[in-house]
């Protein structure tokens, strides 16, 4: 083996150690929560006022959320500037989203 050879494997070794030392540590330090809690079998109920007013935001939502029915395609703008910068908006929305 070359000098090169053999720093490249030292370093090699002392990284691999350092990793198992900091994953041993985290073990060590954290608590692993997806078991930690026994399952019951029960589900949680929500109060029936809670319920309501989740629904009533629920439905309130859908009511806004059917979308706006603004077809602007009959309008044509009169000069070039005006539809550069209809474009350049047009495509700032859509960037947006």
């Amino acid at each position: 083996m070359t000098i090169k050879e053999n720093q490249d494997t030292i370093d090699f070794i002392s990284d691999y150690k350092q990793k198992t030392y900091l994953k041993k540590l985290f073990l060590k330090n954290t608590i692993e929560l997806n078991n930690y809690f026994a399952y019951s079998g029960r589900e949680e109920k929500t109060n029936p006022k809670v319920a309501y007013f989740i629904e009533k935001e629920k439905r309130y939502k859908a009511r806004f959320a059917r979308g706006i029915k603004n077809d602007m395609s009959k309008y044509k703008l009169k000069n070039e500037s005006d539809r550069k910068i209809h474009c350049y908006l047009k495509s700032k929305r859509r960037e947006e989203n």
